[in-house]
Formats: C-alpha cells, structure tokens, sequence
C-alpha cells in the first residue's frame, strides 16, 4: 500500500525464468539436503507457473525457514540479498548456504556490527550478500 501512495513499482509476480537482464548465479542443493513436504509446500506457494510471487512464508522456530529461503534462491537462480535481525542471524545464513549449497563461499558477502577489521568485498563475483 505505502509503495504504490509514494509511486513505487512493484511486482505481483516475477518470471525469473525469462529475465535475461539479472546476472545468473550457479547454485543448487547439495545431493545431501533434502526439503521436508511442508517445506516444499510454501515453495510451491511461492513459486506457481514458472514465477515467483511475492510474500511471506510464515514458519515456527525451528522448522527451517532458512533453508526455505536459500531453496527459493536456488530455485531463481539470481543474485540473493538476505536481511537478518541480528550479527548471530547473518553468520548462520552464511553457514547454512555454505552447508546446504555448492555456492563457493567467495561469492558470499556478509556484513554486520561485529565485522571489525574484516572488510567483505562486493565485486561481479558476490552473488549473496547477507546482512
């Protein structure tokens, strides 16, 4: 509502599949990981007809919303941004895309309050940042 008050653009659904400006990311579940049928399940909401459609997957603690989330980007296959709540949340995204994913972790940025003299790099490679 607020988007469209301030004339902002905004996309019901998204065909991924046929967009050829967004850079492509090489990215799929190691053969290890397995998504549980309610998992699958809001995926499947999320994505129907070779498009993806905004929302929100709602989950209690514990029942893998993160691997939700890094499926979906496995599923689109584009460049992901991750927005945590906290320096702890930032760092197990990282762990759980390097865990769950063939993504090289080179090609995952992080950034967050604890990062003291470590200095993440954006360049054409970083595919992932989590913040």
């Amino acid at each position: 509502m607020r988007c469209a008050e301030l004339k902002y653009g905004t996309l019901d659904e998204w065909d991924f599949h046929n967009d050829t400006t967004t850079q492509k990311l090489d990215i799929t579940l190691k053969p290890t990981t397995s998504v549980r049928s309610y998992q699958a399940k809001a995926l499947s909401k999320m994505f129907t007809g070779g498009r993806a459609r905004s929302g929100i997957i709602v989950l209690p603690c514990g029942a893998g919303k993160t691997l939700v989330g890094i499926s979906a980007g496995v599923t689109i296959k584009k460049p992901i941004l991750v927005v945590t709540s906290s320096n702890v949340a930032v760092e197990q995204w990282r762990n759980q895309f390097k865990h769950f994913t063939t993504i090289d972790d080179s090609r995952i940025a992080c950034f967050h309050g604890e990062a003291h003299g470590h200095h993440e790099v954006i360049n054409n490679e970083t595919l992932v940042i989590i913040a």
